[in-house]
């Protein structure tokens, strides 16, 4: 038998009530919509992945909140860089604001991601009439009690 991991998290998408924003949010599903229903291990794949429509009384008042999680036959430390890379692949793809993950092995000390943009996601670049996702953060890495940030 082998261990478990639980990996779970959000992704705090676009935001706001315009229907602009909201532009953006339908964008965002589209993408998640386009992820594969199975993956190679570690896998990340579309059902791990959901959001309340895009409504008022239905659970996106203004910000859109992504949610993830699943659990994986137990993730080595190594392929916890492996899973992290091919979430940061995803996010290069969406319009968001700050995203966390928690990575919860088994038999070994969880981790939490942190990602925020460098630059002010989605609003900096509409009044240049381009529509562009981030693609550029800084992450914080938890571990065992020590706090790692990288760019």
């Amino acid at each position: 038998m082998s261990h478990e991991t639980i990996v779970y998290g959000y992704i705090d998408g676009a935001t706001y009530t315009s229907e602009k924003y909201r532009k953006y949010q339908k964008l965002n599903m589209e993408i998640i919509k386009r992820l594969p229903d199975e993956d190679e291990y570690p896998y990340l794949s579309r059902r791990m992945f959901s959001a309340p429509p895009a409504s008022y009384y239905r659970g996106t008042f203004r910000a859109q909140v992504i949610h993830f999680g699943g659990s994986m036959k137990g993730l080595e430390w190594s392929e916890v860089d492996i899973w992290v890379s091919k979430f940061e692949s995803l996010l290069k793809k969406l319009y968001w604001f700050s995203a966390v993950a928690h990575v919860e092995p088994e038999i070994d000390s969880s981790y939490r991601f942190t990602w925020l943009p460098k630059y002010a996601p989605v609003t900096i670049h509409e009044e240049y009439g381009k529509l562009l996702p981030v693609t550029e953060w800084e992450r914080e890495k938890v571990y065992g009690g020590e706090v790692i940030k990288t760019t």
